[in-house]
């Protein structure tokens, strides 16, 4: 986020997803989706208090991870009960969106390497999920200054590109692949954002520079 879409008490809106959920997903289903969304950290009271509303599911890292990790469960464990919720929300027919990075970035550097999770989710779910890809540019930069812009790209199962029974290898395998994949969609966006801004440039002054 640029510091100026920071709010007071210091809540990062993190406006793509946001934009996502309401401008794409909300007009085209006229539902909101559910978001995964990382637990706040102790420190994070308004993050905290504006998620706990929307029954997103959280995910856990580090100092914030679920008393559950305090009362011996394992990782495998965890990852069953967050396949299970997600689950369950698939199955009442919602939307799930999960960016598979796990941390902010900027444009210029987007995309990170992906983790596995949202994959993962998509070869355990019955039936199958499908899975749209959207690509966005500049959400991280001063909105009255840029222009924003978000791709919705081909949807596919994963299904089509990896075996079911495939081992985790496999599976990073192909998600190592498929970022790469993705990171031609991002330049798509940013190239798509860049020529919005000069055919408004030369509208407004006539000019191209």
């Amino acid at each position: 986020n640029h510091d100026e879409n920071l709010l007071p008490n210091g809540f990062r809106l993190t406006i793509d997803t946001h934009f996502v959920a309401s401008v794409i997903l909300y007009r085209k289903y006229g539902e909101a989706p559910i978001r995964v969304i990382r637990k706040s950290n102790p420190n994070e009271y308004a993050h905290q208090m504006y998620y706990d509303r929307l029954d997103y599911i959280y995910v856990y890292r580090g100092h914030v991870d679920p008393v559950s990790t305090a009362n011996g469960a394992s990782t495998l464990e965890r990852r069953i009960a967050f396949l299970d919720e997600a689950q369950s929300h698939l199955t009442k027919g919602e939307n799930i969106v999960i960016c598979p990075e796990g941390r902010d970035t900027f444009t210029e550097t987007s995309p990170l390497p992906f983790k596995s999770g949202a994959f993962r989710l998509a070869a355990y779910a019955q039936p199958e999920p499908l899975i749209v890809p959207v690509s966005v540019a500049n959400f991280d930069k001063k909105l009255t200054r840029h222009t924003l812009a978000a791709t919705v790209h081909e949807p596919f199962r994963l299904s089509d590109s990896l075996p079911p029974g495939s081992n985790d290898d496999d599976l990073f395998r192909w998600v190592d692949s498929y970022q790469r994949v993705f990171s031609g969609y991002v330049a798509e966006t940013i190239a798509m954002a860049a020529a919005s801004e000069l055919e408004y440039r030369v509208k407004s002054t006539g000019r191209s520079s």
